[in-house]
């Protein structure tokens, strides 16, 4: 290497700045490149993980998609992992008993405040906004596509065959307790839930004074393969 000799100072000529912007211009793409082809291989991943062990859904996602013109087969194809995956969520936590309906609930529903878009589900999931404003968010749980959704005041989780309603509102004991044995389109009027025959079970009491009383309902699930796995 030949060094300069003259002791002067040598800045950056404009042959320099331009080769220097030329070559982070192509790095950045290279980046690019590089970000999109690991994001189509993690993807690609993800699906085959949960198309592994996906088996079944809830009725009540497939309803509430059908009165937004959807179809679940097109709907999973926008199901993303959860932030983190695969290092998160821990397979010795996702797998553990599910929590009480209304510990999930209890960041939807807390009365007075404003309604935020749901956290990560499980394993993954699709955030569908509703024409009317709500929201319902296609949550990937252990082996079944399950779903959590904010209409108006009410709010519905299911998991594994049963539904939990929430409200915002308090709800008088009386009329909860005469609830048990009804439709529950007998207590809240949606188009997803009419003509389906779900009868309320129970009554889950709250354990924050925030949250409401919780119906539980009987919906069943239906047996589904991802569209990728069958």
């Amino acid at each position: 290497m030949k060094a300069l000799s003259d002791g002067r100072r040598h800045e950056p000529t404009a042959g320099d700045v331009r080769r220097l912007r030329a070559a982070r211009s192509g790095a950045r793409a290279e980046v690019r490149a590089i970000e999109t082809t690991r994001n189509v291989a993690m993807l690609v991943a993800f699906r085959r993980e949960i198309g592994a062990v996906v088996r079944v859904a809830s009725p009540l996602l497939i309803s509430l998609l059908a009165d937004e013109g959807m179809e679940l087969d097109d709907a999973c194809l926008s199901i993303e992992p959860q932030q983190g995956w695969p290092a998160r969520p821990r397979l010795s936590q996702s797998f553990k008993k599910e929590p009480q309906a209304h510990t999930h609930l209890l960041r939807h529903y807390i009365a007075g405040l404003p309604q935020e878009a749901p956290r990560r589900p499980v394993l993954g999931g699709h955030l569908v906004e509703r024409k009317d404003g709500g929201w319902f968010c296609i949550d990937v749980v252990n082996h079944s596509l399950e779903v959590s959704a904010m209409i108006g005041p009410v709010t519905l989780t299911t998991r594994y065959g049963e539904l939990y309603v929430g409200f915002a509102d308090r709800i008088p004991e009386t009329i909860l307790a005469g609830s048990v044995g009804r439709l529950v389109e007998e207590i809240v009027d949606h188009a997803a839930l009419r003509g389906r025959g779900w009868r309320i079970v129970a009554i889950e009491d709250p354990e924050w004074p925030e949250v409401r009383s919780t119906l539980v309902v009987a919906t069943g699930t239906v047996d589904f393969r991802l569209p990728w796995a069958r």
